[in-house]
């Protein structure tokens, strides 16, 4: 899986450039042995000719069923965005 997203963020949060304030401050407070982060889902590029699609799905799914905002993580509800 293409993994740049992830990476990137993890790169950022280790420069102390993440534009999440909240969870840069949280990460340079805990470090980064206090965070998970991993991938829930990934997209068979070869079955999904619309890989941009497919994705922006799959994070609309995992927005609504985990609702990682608040005290469970760092996102914004989506009506805020």
């Amino acid at each position: 899986p293409n993994l740049k997203t992830i990476n990137g963020q993890i790169f950022m949060l280790g420069m102390k450039s993440n534009t999440n304030k909240e969870l840069q401050k949280e990460w340079n407070e805990m470090g980064e042995a206090a965070f998970v982060i991993e991938p829930l889902e990934t997209v068979d590029e070869e079955k999904n000719l619309d890989t941009k699609t497919a994705l922006k799905r799959l994070l609309d799914k995992w927005m609504e069923t985990l609702k990682p905002w608040g005290e469970r993580g760092y996102h914004k509800p989506v009506a805020e965005q």
